[in-house]
């Protein structure tokens, strides 16, 4: 009996689906990548600190009235080392992965980075693993690939690139746009430019939510050449200009250009919820430093 009984386990064994270690196999491979961190597939974003729309502990300015808001200011949270870096579970919905998309999301009531700025998650460059400058005389190269996919509900803005100016390099504060690149679907609708601190270009690139466009912003001797590509229906743009200021940085991501406050919005109060969602399926930085 114990010889039947044994043959009869080997003969169970012997026969298994032959399938049973492939499929294992590759539910092993499927969440090996779902495991992977930002970085790992946007190996450019170690070269950049991260700015999130909520305060370490998680909090925003819901139910903040506006002439209360510094009374605490409410700072937002930043991740310095990217490297392999995954968000946090209470900060994770504003900064993860989505497939093979890197998503940047910032609402209206989101904590600042100072009392009059604008919610964002953003990208800030590092120079040398510091909040530092490079030199307009150095060439510099910033090529990011995306789509915008949401916007506020009043006012419908979303900043998503910024070259940064200064003349004095030796202070971090009080920078200057030598552009932004933004876009707007209200009556102004279209992507906008701010150029050397002074309004810019309107209506430069025909565009529609969640079409997909590739933006290139180089400089060198103080020369400024933006290159804009809507892939989706061929349109694109170009201009050249020259920048007074001597030291810089790149900024991308989602700079939300709204807020539950009217006094700021100008139009009426965004529900805190209302957000900026931009999804990037490229980020590239080039210098000489880098």
């Amino acid at each position: 009996m114990r010889n039947h009984l044994n043959n009869r386990r080997k003969s169970a064994f012997l026969h298994l689906p032959s399938f049973t270690f492939p499929v294992f196999f590759s539910l092993l491979l499927t969440c090996s990548c779902l495991a992977q961190t930002p970085s790992e597939l946007f190996p450019a974003i170690t070269n950049f600190k991260l700015q999130y729309p909520l305060s370490e502990s998680g909090k925003d300015y819901t139910g903040v009235d506006y002439e209360k808001r510094d009374q605490p200011f409410i700072k937002n949270a930043s991740a310095k080392n990217l490297a392999k870096y995954q968000a946090p579970s209470h900060l994770r919905p504003h900064f993860f992965l989505s497939g093979k998309e890197l998503v940047f999301r910032a609402h209206c009531a989101g904590a600042l980075t100072s009392i009059n700025a604008y919610p964002r998650c953003e990208l800030r460059q590092l120079i040398n693993g510091k909040d530092s400058f490079w030199d307009y005389a150095d060439e510099h190269e910033l090529k990011v690939t995306l789509r915008i996919t949401e916007l506020p509900l009043e006012k419908q803005e979303v900043c998503v690139v910024q070259l940064k100016g200064t003349n004095t390099p030796n202070k971090t504060s009080n920078t200057s746009e030598v552009l932004r690149v933004e876009y707007r679907q209200d009556g102004k609708s279209g992507w906008h430019l701010e150029v050397n601190e002074s309004s810019g270009p309107k209506n430069i690139l025909t565009y529609k939510l969640g079409q997909t466009v590739k933006i290139r912003v180089y400089v060198k001797d103080h020369q400024i050449k933006l290159e804009m590509k809507n892939l989706s229906n061929g349109d694109s743009y170009e201009l050249a200009y020259t920048s007074d200021y001597s030291h810089g940085y790149f900024k991308t991501g989602a700079y939300t250009q709204s807020s539950i406050w009217k006094q700021k919005t100008g139009v009426r109060a965004e529900k805190p919820t209302a957000c900026s969602e931009v999804r990037f399926s490229k980020i590239q930085l080039g210098s000489k430093s880098n």
